[in-house]
């Protein structure tokens, strides 16, 4: 979804070991700030399908499927990450990563 709605992955093309690492506790670029008409539950979603954590994503492909057609009804609430249209600042990144690491 976020390939197809901003034109870009994710997390790069990393061509690294360390690269492939961050995916673990790096947060994307949220969506928003690539494409500013995507809509903030939108977002919402996507960056939620993207959570390292699997406990933290939707749990099925039918609840996702629930929340894509009625965002408002579909019980997903808006959080910090549907608002965010910058990146993280390096102080953020590195509580990711020393969160990732214990």
């Amino acid at each position: 979804m976020y390939a197809f709605l901003t034109g870009e992955l994710p997390y790069g093309n990393p061509q690294t070991m360390s690269g492939l690492r961050r995916r673990m506790w790096a947060k994307p670029l949220p969506p928003r700030a690539i494409r500013r008409e995507i809509q903030r539950w939108l977002q919402e979603v996507v960056l939620r399908c993207l959570w390292p954590r699997a406990a933290a994503r939707y749990q099925s492909a039918a609840r996702l499927r629930q929340v894509l057609r009625d965002p408002e009804g579909g019980g997903s609430p808006h959080t910090e990450r549907a608002d965010r249209i910058e990146p993280l600042s390096c102080w953020q990144n590195l509580k990711g990563m020393f969160k990732a690491h214990s």
